[in-house]
Parts: structure tokens; C-alpha cells; sequence
């Protein structure tokens, strides 16, 4: 979360890696994206963040992303035959922010109505 506005742009791609679904994503934007240099000066110049995301079988996917300042990894997983899933990964993997890596479980449900 940041105190300062922000405003970003993301382009992002679908493509196949060794036969397997991905997306990647890729924009520029203020606020939440700064880079820990203008977290750590109260700046809020604009700053490159991305991500990238592999389907590795039909109820795993793996993905990894850069926010500006940090760098984070995880698993996506959907271990039944309905719309929940799972993801669990590292944040921080960098140890940018001074923190340690931190952990991320995340419990999702969806639905269209």
C-alpha cells in the first residue's frame, strides 16, 4: 500500500513455453510501483514492474513477478473439480525492503452471477 497516488499502464501477452500457456505483463506506473529509492526519499517518480505466468499442467501454474521494488514467486494450484484455489509463494525473495522474505497463502473462490 502507499500514501502517494497511483497511476500505471500494463501491456501483457499470451504466449507458449515448450507447449504450456503463459502471460507476461509488463507496464510503468507511480505509488504502489515505486522503486525503493523513491519509497525511501518519499518520491514518486514512475517505474517499470512486470510479471510472468506458466499453466504447468491443467490445475498448477507458477508465477513471478517485480512490483518496482520487490521480486515474488509462487504456485497457483486448483485441486478440485470446482472454481477454488490455492496459491502460496514468497514475497520479498530479494530482501529489498530490509524484512526477510515473507510468505504468502492465499485462499480463492469464484463465481459468475
Amino acid at each position: 500500500a502507499s500514501d502517494f497516488a497511483t497511476l500505471y499502464g500494463v501491456v501483457s501477452k499470451d504466449f507458449k513455453i515448450n507447449n504450456k500457456d503463459a502471460l507476461m505483463s509488463l507496464g510503468i506506473g507511480t505509488g504502489g510501483f515505486r522503486s525503493k529509492n523513491d519509497i525511501d526519499t518519499q518520491q514518486n517518480d514512475p517505474n517499470l514492474f512486470g510479471g510472468v505466468g506458466v499453466k504447468l499442467t491443467p490445475r498448477l501454474s507458477f508465477a513471478s513477478s517485480w512490483n518496482g521494488s520487490t521480486l515474488a514467486s509462487g504456485f497457483g494450484i486448483s485441486p478440485f473439480n470446482f472454481p477454488l484455489s490455492v496459491s502460496a509463494g514468497i514475497t520479498d525473495i530479494t530482501d529489498v525492503m530490509g524484512k526477510g522474505m515473507q510468505y504468502s497463502i492465499n485462499l480463492g473462490y469464484s463465481f459468475s452471477f
